[in-house]
């Protein structure tokens, strides 16, 4: 059977050293410290329980996933405050400036209205 080019060349294509997979690294459930050290970690913060369970059962298989799974969440959490308090701050700056305005503006009635009299 003859071989195309195109076989040819797909099998002498080099894979990049980071397509293969590593299989000596085995997933090892997270030992009762480990937990507790997760547990304590995801309540620091107000998290969900459905949050704190997820992290707990996928410590069951891989304590390594786990705590990547509560890093994730939390710097979700995170972000998603600043963001926040982003918007906060830029809307307390609004309002100053809306004040500000407005006294501004009832500075300059007075003597709108002095002038028409």
């Amino acid at each position: 059977m003859k071989r195309s080019t195109m076989q040819i060349m797909r099998m002498n294509r080099k894979k990049p050293k980071g397509a293969e997979i590593n299989f000596k690294q085995k997933a090892l459930p997270a030992s009762d410290r480990d937990l507790v050290i997760l547990a304590e970690k995801l309540t620091e913060f107000e998290v969900p329980l459905n949050v704190l369970l997820q992290a707990m059962s996928i410590a069951a298989y891989d304590g390594t996933a786990a705590f990547r799974y509560a890093d994730h969440y939390l710097n979700h959490l995170n972000n998603k405050n600043e963001l926040e308090s982003l918007f906060l701050l830029q809307s307390n700056t609004d309002l100053e400036n809306s004040l500000s305005l407005t006294k501004k503006i009832s500075n300059l009635v007075p003597e709108i209205f002095s002038e028409q009299i």
